[in-house]
């Protein structure tokens, strides 16, 4: 799995940095990283056993074979983010409920789609229409 921006769609490449900046500027003490850009189905089928074959919560739909993901997609079609929060990793759901908001404030919601706002909320995870 790779987090080089450089692997994603020209406009995920475009947009990361504005939307980095814009969610640091409206919450100070809060870093936004990159925790995926791309994946090789073997990566995909792995976190798609989680909460299937292995322990833990569901994390994808996605097998990356039969089923595949925009993080199998070359450039990748999709970005997964996560934040920190005075240095310490936040899953929150609440520390990501905004990215939406700005996306759209960004002028790319024409362009992009948050996780957030599916029906099946995928609240760190952003992709190219």
């Amino acid at each position: 799995m790779s987090r080089d921006i450089t692997r994603a769609d020209h406009t995920l490449q475009e947009a990361w940095p504005r939307i980095k900046a814009e969610y640091e500027r409206r919450h100070p003490g809060r870093v936004m990283a990159l925790s995926h850009v791309d994946r090789t189905p073997a990566e995909q089928l792995n976190l798609f056993c989680i909460g299937r074959n292995e322990p833990g919560d569901r994390v994808t739909y996605r097998d990356g074979y039969n089923n595949l993901s925009k993080h199998n997609a070359t450039p990748s079609q999709a970005i997964d983010v996560f934040v920190k929060v005075d240095g310490v990793t936040d899953w929150g759901e609440e520390v990501v409920k905004d990215i939406g908001e700005i996306i759209f404030h960004l002028g790319y919601s024409g362009e992009l789609t948050w996780g957030g706002s599916w029906r099946k909320p995928d609240m760190y995870h952003i992709e190219v229409r």
